[in-house]
């Protein structure tokens, strides 16, 4: 699935940025569950650090993006039931900044699962 073209079928939930405590709080971030099975993130935004990889809590049912420098920012992202049995499955994720619909970049992240 190319899930930048126009006739992509995915599903976004929006996540409640509000409460992020961390200095990217603006950003709009999504999650989507492409026709493919696969989870993607998207965000409207340039992160202010450098993305190394993401963190997925089972037992929390929650993603944590994990920067360059070791800092981990939340956005809040709470995973809906419907997605868990896909992220237990994969190892990476694509992530992808996007602006009013339209792809500016993007890349497979490492994505490490705890079990807690």
């Amino acid at each position: 699935m190319d899930l930048y073209s126009e006739s992509a079928d995915f599903y976004t939930i929006p996540i409640d940025t509000n409460t992020a405590d961390n200095p990217d709080f603006d950003l709009e971030v999504y999650i989507a569950l492409g026709d493919d099975d696969l989870v993607y993130i998207l965000h409207d935004e340039k992160f202010q650090k450098e993305l190394s990889w993401i963190e997925y809590d089972i037992k929390e049912k929650r993603i944590d993006f994990i920067m360059e420098d070791g800092d981990l920012r939340h956005f809040g992202i709470s995973i809906k039931p419907a997605y868990e049995p896909y992220l237990k499955t994969m190892s990476s994720i694509a992530i992808a900044h996007v602006n009013n619909g339209k792809y500016i970049d993007g890349n497979m992240y490492p994505l490490m699962i705890h079990h807690n």
